[in-house]
């Protein structure tokens, strides 16, 4: 059985690179948001610096796997 391949963004469906375009950038907020925080800050301050940016990417990655 031949093993599955991934296509390059040039053969994907353009939604689909849209997608993950979108999935990239809520992954890059989440990244900038830890990148923001004090090293040690207290879990309560991470939890709400995280909060939004994570909900974001959530519904994104809801969205894209309804399709």
């Amino acid at each position: 059985m031949a093993s599955p391949t991934i296509p390059s963004a040039q053969d994907a469906a353009p939604d689909a690179v849209a997608e993950a375009r979108q999935l990239s950038f809520a992954l890059d907020a989440i990244e900038a948001c830890l990148e923001r925080l004090a090293l040690g800050a207290p879990p309560i301050a991470i939890a709400e610096a995280l909060a939004a940016p994570v909900r974001a990417f959530d519904a994104i990655a809801k969205e894209t796997m309804a399709r």
